[in-house]
């Protein structure tokens, strides 16, 4: 099962307030991504623990009573796995005999990646902007010869707006200095792990601020493209 906490509409709108807790996520999984209150840098979780990637680049654990306004989070058991060359234009070219595009997938890959480009951005105060604004002044890394891990879910495109259609995922190294919201990168020899399809279970907040987001459906899809791809 993969577990969602609030939806990328929501983020887009600035609909950035803790409304979840660690504690609370880590009760559906032990493995995600996801973001923290105020957008305050990229949340990783990996074998059951929860760090959160800053606008420095520098990855530390998170408390249990540490909120989130947007998660994903699955127990990762892997049902497919290859070692591979790859980069992420090609990622789904590269794992396509096991993906289906109707299905959600949990994504693990481990190993030593040539090139490493993330993102994470800085913490925000209300009144919250909308995402795209406070993209404008994220931190930008490019990282080489980096060891670590990505974490992350593919989604049919069918669930653009709910959460990200195709390939969300997040990075950290193995010495916790280096990660973020992956937009490029290049592996030799990776260890790719894929999980079964998942089912989906999405918790919508019940918060004044998430009941006043306004969606706009025409320009929806395109914001949520251009807030993954921002670099």
């Amino acid at each position: 099962m993969l577990y969602q906490y609030s939806t990328m509409a929501a983020l887009m709108d600035g609909a950035f307030s803790g409304t979840t807790t660690v504690e609370n996520l880590l009760q559906h999984g032990d493995f995600g991504i996801g973001t923290f209150e105020g957008v305050d840098g990229e949340m990783i979780i990996l074998n059951g623990k929860v760090y959160k990637t800053d606008s420095s680049g520098i990855s530390t654990l998170q408390p249990n009573e540490a909120t989130s306004p947007f998660a994903n989070i699955t127990k990762f058991s892997a049902n497919y796995k290859t070692v591979i060359n790859t980069n992420f234009e090609k990622l789904y070219e590269s794992i396509g005999e096991y993906i289906n595009p109707n299905y959600f997938y949990a994504i693990k890959i481990t190993g030593v990646f040539k090139k490493m480009d993330t993102r994470s951005p800085k913490k925000h105060e209300k009144p919250y902007p909308p995402l795209l604004d406070i993209l404008k002044t994220q931190s930008i890394f490019n990282y080489t010869h980096t060891h670590g891990t990505i974490v992350g879910f593919f989604s049919p495109e069918y669930t653009q707006g709910i959460g990200v259609g195709g390939f969300h995922l997040h990075y950290i190294s193995d010495d916790c200095t280096q990660g973020g919201h992956i937009f490029n990168f290049d592996i030799n020899n990776a260890t790719i792990e894929i999980s079964k399809p998942l089912n989906f279970k999405l918790e919508l907040p019940q918060s004044d601020e998430y009941k006043a987001v306004n969606i706009n459906l025409k320009t929806l899809h395109k914001k949520v493209h251009d807030a993954e791809s921002s670099r």
